[in-house]
C-alpha cells in the first residue's frame, strides 16, 4: 500500500474511532468512514487474491514442465 493511502487510512480510522467514542456519535460520519475503510479493505483483498492466482499459476505450471 502506498505511504499516501496508508496514511488515508489511518486517519479514516482515527477519525471514525474519535467519534465512536463521543457522547453523542455522529451516525453519517461513522457510516461514511465504514464505507471508506470497506473501500481500502476491498482493494487490499483484491491484491491478495490476485497475487495469490498468479504465483499458483506459476508454481502449477513450475510443476508440469518439471
Amino acid at each position: 500500500m502506498p505511504d499516501e493511502q496508508e496514511s488515508d487510512v489511518r486517519d479514516t480510522i482515527d477519525s471514525v474511532m474519535t467519534e465512536l467514542v463521543r457522547e453523542e456519535p455522529g451516525p453519517g460520519m461513522i457510516r461514511r468512514g465504514k464505507a471508506a475503510i470497506k473501500c481500502y479493505l476491498s482493494e487490499f483483498a483484491s491484491s491478495i487474491a490476485q497475487a495469490a492466482t498468479t504465483e499458483g499459476a506459476a508454481f502449477i505450471r513450475a510443476d508440469y514442465i518439471a
